[in-house]
């Protein structure tokens, strides 16, 4: 009998951040073997929030016995941590043109990774990562774990409003769902008259990890000669964000598995009487 089809289903995201209570020089998995599927992966992006480089870092291939080397990276100090360094886009990176990026891509020419099911990816840093500081790794795909297309259903809209009130706390740009969900856009309008910094997260219904650090700017979307601020399409995360796209080739979008959740915080409060509204555009799996 032939073997039969099967076609990537279910959205695959994983995360895991590496602190003080890690070594350096030593193999992390930083993305598991899984049991049952196979996966495709889109990205692998990495902040950093300590205030050193991290030079010649490794990137392994592992079958479950052996590490083989894939290249060699370098982690920027405060990559992904504030609004002048972009988090490090490891998927993307020439040193790995041959095995990742530039290596397979689908129908749409969006580039790919196969990764088997019993094989996992693992990193090596080169310094000490100090107490309060951590090294985040995001990876996101799909499982083949499917014998039919999956699609969309329901249009998605969230807004999330940062005022005075909110402080600094974190607050749900993309509230937690039942459900998977495709994101197109998320844009960002000012009332505020200063620039404020934002950190955005992935939480997986337990732990925040830090994905980019963005400046809205002062006015956003507020003047006609201030645009609203888009930050799906945003350099600082185009590893994550602006990887896969739809049928047509037209429009990109990120997959959000069901219990996750996007959110933000500010560096300092918006000023009294103002406010920040971050909408977020897009369609769920039901």
């Amino acid at each position: 009998m032939a073997n039969q089809l099967t076609l990537t289903n279910t959205p695959y995201l994983y995360c895991i951040s590496l602190t003080s209570s890690s070594s350096a020089n030593t193999a992390y998995t930083i993305v598991p073997a899984d049991n049952n599927y196979d996966r495709r992966i889109y990205g692998l992006s990495i902040t950093n929030t300590s205030a050193v480089n991290h030079l010649a870092c490794t990137l392994w291939l592992s079958n479950g016995t052996t590490n083989y080397q894939m290249g060699l990276v370098q982690i920027n100090a405060n990559s992904g941590n504030n609004i002048s360094t972009a988090a490090t886009d490891v998927f993307t990176n020439s040193v790995f043109s041959g095995l990742l990026t530039f290596a397979v891509a689908d129908n749409m020419g969006v580039w790919y990774f196969n990764l088997p099911k019993t094989w996992s990816l693992k990193f090596t840093y080169t310094n000490t990562l100090s107490t309060g500081n951590a090294m985040t790794f995001t990876t996101f795909g799909e499982k083949y774990d499917g014998i039919t297309h999956r699609t969309t259903s329901v249009i998605f809209q969230q807004t999330a409003t940062f005022s005075n009130a909110t402080g600094t706390t974190r607050k749900d740009i993309i509230s937690s769902a039942a459900y998977d969900r495709r994101i197109y856009g998320i844009e960002a309008t000012s009332t505020d008259t200063t620039a404020r910094t934002l950190s955005i997260n992935l939480n997986d219904g337990t732990t925040n990890y830090l994905i980019y650090t963005i400046s809205i700017l002062a006015n956003s979307g507020n003047s006609i000669s201030i645009k609203a601020q888009d930050l799906f399409y945003d350099a600082f995360i185009q590893g994550l964000f602006v990887r896969t796209a739809d049928a047509e080739g037209l429009s990109y979008y990120f997959n959000l598995p069901a219990g996750w959740s996007i959110n933000g915080s500010l560096a300092v409060a918006v000023t009294a009487g103002l406010q920040i509204n971050i909408k977020t555009i897009g369609d769920t799996y039901e």
